[in-house]
């Protein structure tokens, strides 16, 4: 039983050792691949801006806040609530169109045309306009 203890504790020794490689290996390459990316941010970041020849600094913010105004829009637009079927769709939109048509009686105003003589323009059968 001994013997067989021993030949067990190897083999887990030997497993041990064997996964302990592996996850040394595992972390040089890590490692190396994490001072890869951190020299090339460093690089990124060391090279001066590729903005456009014209683009300025005022330019550029007036673009971000532009940017900006349109995700707010678009966000809003998300907000937006639609009537689920076309029926209800329908009726919306005639209700909104004679709300838009009807006018409260204190926003209704005659209009009266003024003193209108035709006889001033009447006369293009009289008069020859070439002499």
């Amino acid at each position: 039983m001994g013997d067989l203890h021993s030949r067990s504790t190897r083999q887990l020794q030997h497993d041990l050792n064997h996964n302990v490689k592996t996850l040394a290996a595992a972390i040089k390459i890590a490692d190396t691949q994490l001072q890869q990316m951190d020299t090339r941010i460093a690089a990124l970041e060391a090279r001066p801006s590729q903005a456009v020849p014209g683009c300025t600094t005022d330019t550029a913010k007036q673009l971000g806040e532009r940017i900006n105004h349109v995700v707010n829009l678009i966000g809003e637009l998300g907000d937006f609530t639609s009537p689920p079927t076309i029926s209800s769709t329908v009726a919306a939109i005639k209700t909104d169109i004679t709300k838009l048509q009807t006018r409260p009686d204190t926003a209704t105003k005659n209009y009266k045309m003024p003193h209108f003589n035709i006889s001033k323009f009447d006369d293009y059968n009289k008069t020859d306009a070439l002499t």
